[in-house]
């Protein structure tokens, strides 16, 4: 995520108790960030509507290196305590 030629650096557009979501605009679409900086695993749900991405045909684990299958838009994802995830978005309009 950190080699995009643009260069444009990320915030936090989501904070809950110990999690947050950062999001970054990358060429071709976004990267997204989610922590748990809690003790205890927990469960986010990455609602993409309500982070102005309602269109994403495609979802990259950055961790994994695998697609991911969005579900109306949304995904849940489980965090271990202290974990965290990242996802490369690729936007239709990219």
């Amino acid at each position: 995520m950190n080699q995009d030629a643009r260069g444009i650096q990320g915030h936090r557009v989501a904070r809950q108790g110990y999690t947050e979501i950062w999001l970054r605009p990358v060429t071709g679409g976004h990267a997204v960030a989610l922590y748990n900086l809690g003790e205890n695993e927990t469960t986010l749900q990455l609602d993409l509507a309500r982070l102005g991405l309602p269109r994403v045909p495609r979802a990259l684990d950055l961790w994994t290196h695998e697609n991911v299958k969005l579900g109306r838009g949304a995904l849940d994802v489980k965090l271990p305590r202290h974990g965290s995830a990242a996802f490369r978005l690729e936007t239709e309009s990219a």
